[in-house]
């Protein structure tokens, strides 16, 4: 198989997984509720479940649109999610601000952290289900332990910015207190809850400083509350009966019906994700890719050592679209880590088939493939730059490396296996050519194939595999003429030779020389 007959394959499957992905992540969504006259306020439900990425965030649009469309004037959006990707929070947050001629309601499921809890403040009113939480959108992980880590000022101010302002724009258009806001994402930010000394019982959210004021006119805490009700050290998050206290919560229901019976709302359509959704997130998952990997590695090492069949060089290229396709769907690879990922495929290329280096260009190649796969794991992070900032960063780029260095381990184990069982195995001695064929070659009419002139080495001739064959390399033949070995760059029809292996010259073409080890003639 030539080098631009498969770049070319590579190619067209990419864009085939990247289409078909997109294709399938819009299906099971395009089904409509027939209208309805019914004078109730018209519903639907359109949830958001799991981490949020680039992807969720598409097809939460598409749904919200098709909504729209079948004449939905409130939208339920159900919440059950830890948050995700910074970036795709905040374009869910801005759309659902933007959506001016519907009325809509977040409904805490389960669960609203990080960007859940920034996707839930933006919508018109929050209701929350039993046993449910919001909060927690601080740009920090936890560690190991489960204890949280801080930044140092100047990194920490650069992150948190676009995230504050996007929940302090929250807090003006909904009117909830901003420093309860803040307090979801800053650190370090104490806020105590407090209330007048006189009958009125004036209750206010208040800093450190101003409840050291306040505290000398007669004002306390709030009954019933720890003081402050965010310490220091942590980040808030509350429960239904809790937000609903602080004004973060419009009150409590058991689920969607629940909600839409109090509300007096007519639910004409739930927008469930579609399959292609599933099947992103499954594609998507560190134990998914790790096989992934391992399925490419080992269609790319049938591929040399079998070529000719196309079948494990097709499972290669798919295999490979996939790996590097779905994280570019989801916004968890950048253009950067792409080609790398490209840039080591051609140094591979360019060390099998053009020109041999003796293992310098694969090596090249295989170490910014590695280096591109481990990235595609950790997705942008808010602020930009390309060295990790936040703690979760490294975190995601730990597991990633994890994931690359298994696989990778994997993939060579199972290769050095197919290497000594290849011509053993019946289903894959099938794929091994152990004969030449002979024969005359097919000529389209009025053409002439021309030997080159004077070939060297003679096909016959006996040498020695003076690198690896892979199935490019480098072998030695002795010249009568000059009376020295010459080294010549050659292909073996056999797949992998080990250096040191005799060899002899099959055929001599226009630009390579194919060699076969002696023995296995």
């Amino acid at each position: 198989m030539r080098l631009h007959h498969i770049f070319g394959s590579w190619c067209l499957a990419l864009g085939m997984a990247l289409g078909l992905g997109a294709q399938v992540a819009q299906a099971d969504e395009l089904s409509a509720a027939p209208p309805t006259n019914n004078p109730m306020a018209r519903t639907a439900v359109v949830p958001i479940r799991g981490s949020i990425d680039n992807v969720t965030y598409e097809s939460f649009k598409r749904r919200v649109e098709l909504a729209k469309q079948n004449g939905a004037q409130t939208i339920i959006v159900l919440l059950d999610t830890p948050g995700g990707l910074v970036t795709a929070s905040m374009d869910i947050s801005r759309y659902i601000k933007n959506q001016t001629s519907l009325h809509t309601i977040a409904f805490v499921d389960s669960k609203a952290y990080s960007g859940g809890a920034m996707a839930a403040l933006a919508c018109d009113e929050i209701v929350m289900a039993n046993g449910s939480a919001i909060g927690d959108c601080a740009p920090i992980m936890l560690d190991d332990d489960h204890r949280l880590q801080s930044l140092p000022a100047t990194e920490r101010a650069k992150i948190q910015s676009p995230i504050l302002d996007e929940f302090r724009d929250s807090a003006a258009r909904n009117h909830y207190d901003p420093r309860l806001l803040e307090a979801m994402v800053w650190v370090d930010h104490p806020v105590y809850w407090v209330q007048s000394p006189n009958d009125s019982a004036e209750l206010r959210f208040v800093e450190k400083e101003e409840f050291d004021q306040l505290s000398k006119s007669g004002w306390k805490p709030v009954d019933g509350n720890r003081n402050p009700i965010v310490p220091a050290n942590e980040l808030l998050t509350v429960h239904p009966m809790m937000a609903q206290a602080l004004g973060l919560s419009k009150g409590q229901a058991s689920n969607v019906d629940d909600l839409a019976r109090q509300r007096g709302l007519q639910i004409i359509d739930r927008f469930e994700p579609g399959a292609g959704v599933w099947l992103v997130d499954m594609l998507n998952a560190p134990v998914s890719r790790a096989v992934l990997l391992i399925i490419f590695i080992i269609s790319l090492y049938v591929g040399l050592h079998a070529h000719g069949h196309g079948l494990a060089e097709a499972v290669a290229v798919i295999s490979l679209g996939t790996l590097i396709g779905i994280p570019l769907m989801t916004g968890y690879a950048q253009w950067w880590q792409i080609v790398m990922v490209l840039a080591g495929l051609s140094f591979l290329a360019l060390e099998f088939f053009v020109f041999p280096t003796s293992g310098a260009m694969a090596f090249v190649g295989v170490a910014l493939m590695f280096l591109g796969f481990v990235c595609t794991f950790v997705g942008k992070e808010p602020g930009g730059g390309l060295v990790p900032k936040l703690p979760g960063t490294w975190t995601a780029l730990e597991h990633g490396l994890l994931t690359v260095v298994i696989s990778m381990g994997a993939s060579g184990i199972l290769c050095w296996w197919l290497g000594k069982s290849m011509t053993k195995v019946p289903l894959l001695r099938n794929l091994v050519l152990t004969n030449v064929s002979g024969g005359s070659v097919k000529q389209f009419p009025d053409t002439q194939v021309l030997p080159p002139a004077n070939p060297w080495p003679p096909v016959g001739s006996v040498g020695k595999a003076v690198t690896d064959l892979l199935p490019g390399g480098r072998a030695a033949f002795y010249d009568d003429a000059a009376e020295t070995s010459r080294i010549m760059s050659v292909v073996s029809e056999t797949g992998f030779v080990s250096t040191g292996t005799t060899v002899e010259v099959r055929d001599v073409g226009m630009n390579r020389v194919v060699v076969r080890p002696v023995n296995s003639i």
